[in-house]
């Protein structure tokens, strides 16, 4: 398989299992490892599986920065 292809492979099993549509994280996490360790030519993408904070967690911890003063710095600058 040439690269173009590895890339419109890659870009089809994103398409079709990314957990945002409906898919498995953790099968999509060890599909794209997978589909990057078979690739050695083009480099590997790394992924970051984001799961979302319990919102008494978010609650404390906003609540524990407004008191401390430690803000996060902007997003944009």
């Amino acid at each position: 398989m040439d690269d173009q292809q590895r890339r419109r492979a890659r870009r089809e099993f994103i398409r079709t299992r990314h957990p945002d549509r409906g898919g498995d994280p953790a099968a999509f996490a060890a599909g794209l490892a997978e589909l990057d360790l078979a690739r050695v030519s083009v480099p590997s993408a790394r992924v970051t599986l984001v799961t979302d904070t319990p919102l008494l967690l978010g609650l404390l911890k906003a609540l524990v920065r407004r008191i401390s003063g430690d803000h996060p710095p902007p997003r944009v600058r």
